[in-house]
């Protein structure tokens, strides 16, 4: 029987007329929507600036090269605080590093000292004061200044601003469409 089935099946499927079917699809286009833009673009003069110092240190070992640079970190601290710059706010370690300074002269390295490196970030909220934040932190015992940047405290309001300006930009121009 089931032999006699599946033949039958065969039969029907191969001599049977295909089984109709269509689909239809509609497309609606809305020819009122269309698309604006705009750009704002708002200028404004740095009232802050970051400054980076740093301090290197050898010594004849880890811990005494660590201690070289925190007494001159301490100082460095203290001359800023005296300018008014808010240390525990302003002031942040970026980078601290000791490592052995090796001797490569004969067939097996022998270690000549350590050497201690210790970067700090400063934000400068008065950026008139940028050159005396130099004299003393170098006054105090940085001997590196890898970079100084300028930048805006409130970026948020000026954000807003340009927005504001490129939505009353895309305004017109949608309106004059």
């Amino acid at each position: 029987f089931i032999i006699f089935f599946f033949i039958g099946l065969y039969f029907y499927l191969w001599f049977a007329v295909p089984i109709p079917f269509s689909f239809s699809s509609t497309v609606i286009n809305q020819e009122d929507a269309f698309t604006v833009t705009g750009e704002g673009e708002v200028v404004a003069q740095p009232d802050i600036a970051f400054l980076v110092v740093a301090v290197e240190k050898n010594g004849d070992s880890p811990q005494e090269a660590q201690s070289q640079i925190n007494q001159v970190i301490s100082q460095i601290s203290q001359r800023l605080s005296a300018l008014g710059i808010d240390v525990d706010e302003d002031v942040k370690t970026s980078s601290y590093n000791i490592f052995p300074n090796y001797d490569w002269s004969e067939s097996t390295r022998r270690i000549l000292n350590y050497q201690a490196s210790s970067s700090l970030s400063i934000k400068v909220r008065d950026i008139n004061q940028i050159n005396e934040v130099i004299d003393q932190s170098t006054a105090g015992g940085a001997n590196k200044i890898s970079s100084i940047s300028f930048d805006v405290e409130d970026k948020e309001a000026l954000i807003d601003e340009a927005r504001q300006i490129a939505v009353e930009q895309a305004k017109r121009k949608a309106q004059q469409a």
